[in-house]
């Protein structure tokens, strides 16, 4: 854990400057009687939805951490609620500076725990930085009632995407460590196109079944201007615009797919050359 607190660093991440609250609020935590009022005043209008959006998305990357193992749910569900409860105590103090950087440090011991608790040894410690920072900027962003912007989230449960996408991505990452077995549509095995329609359909999509038809058959997207949700269909075997292989994109440069016989559902790196489409 001491690799992961060195990648995370101090805090720096791309919040707001947290409104007209910030600027009339002491950064030293001793300002004016109204400065102070103010604040708390904001922090009691938008903590609600702050916590909740937070709660949401952690949840989800929780689940991302643990992917098919067994885990103590309990005890992943106790790291929301201590976190939750170190934010609370910190209140509208996270109109701060330092209390930006203190909601950070929050979210990183947080992770940090809920790492130990999953033993995933193979989450990279950048990806996981990278959340942290985005879960950051979110909570802030909302206690001073902004939306936070649209950008992609580890899980997958990414604001960039639409609601059907994040749902598809989400049912698709529950069923890493799942077999490949050829012509599978599941629930217990897939074969790549498989999982893909498998997961459309849990948002409601009916798509085509094989991955050439799925390519085929949906609109086609730059691969520049691909989103969480679009189908990937890797170079390698595109074969002449009938591929043999898809894979569907979750974000921040990774895919989630069931590869080949005697391997499992699992994620991986984006292919640097493929061709998409979209379902969405």
């Amino acid at each position: 854990m001491n690799q992961l607190d060195g990648v995370y660093g101090d805090g720096s991440t791309s919040s707001p400057s947290t409104g007209s609250v910030q600027n009339q609020v002491d950064t030293s935590g001793s300002g004016s009687g109204m400065s102070a009022l103010k604040a708390t005043q904001e922090y009691q209008q938008h903590a609600g939805t702050a916590y909740n959006n937070l709660d949401t998305e952690l949840a989800s990357f929780l689940q991302y951490l643990a992917g098919n193992q067994s885990v103590d749910r309990d005890a992943l569900s106790q790291v929301i609620n201590n976190t939750n409860s170190q934010l609370a105590q910190l209140g509208s103090a996270a109109y701060t500076r330092d209390g930006e950087v203190k909601v950070h440090q929050i979210l990183v011991s947080a992770l940090t725990n809920a790492l130990k608790i999953v033993g995933n040894s193979n989450v990279n410690a950048n990806a996981v930085a990278v959340e942290i920072n985005r879960l950051t900027d979110q909570f802030l962003y909302n206690l001073v009632g902004v939306d936070y912007p649209a950008a992609e989230g580890i899980s997958g449960a990414s604001t960039g995407s639409s609601s059907a996408a994040q749902k598809a991505i989400s049912v698709a990452l529950s069923e890493q460590g799942k077999p490949y077995v050829y012509g599978a549509e599941g629930p217990y095995a897939f074969d790549c196109s498989g999982l893909t329609q498998y997961a459309a359909a849990s948002a409601g999509a009916q798509i085509p079944r094989t991955a050439a038809q799925q390519y085929q058959q949906l609109p086609k997207v730059n691969s520049a201007d691909i989103q969480p949700g679009d189908l990937i269909f890797p170079a390698a075997e595109f074969n002449n615009g009938s591929p043999g292989h898809v894979m569907m994109y979750i974000g921040n440069g990774q895919c989630i797919e069931a590869p080949h016989t005697g391997a499992t559902v699992r994620v991986v790196n984006l292919p640097n050359s493929f061709a998409a489409s979209r379902w969405t």
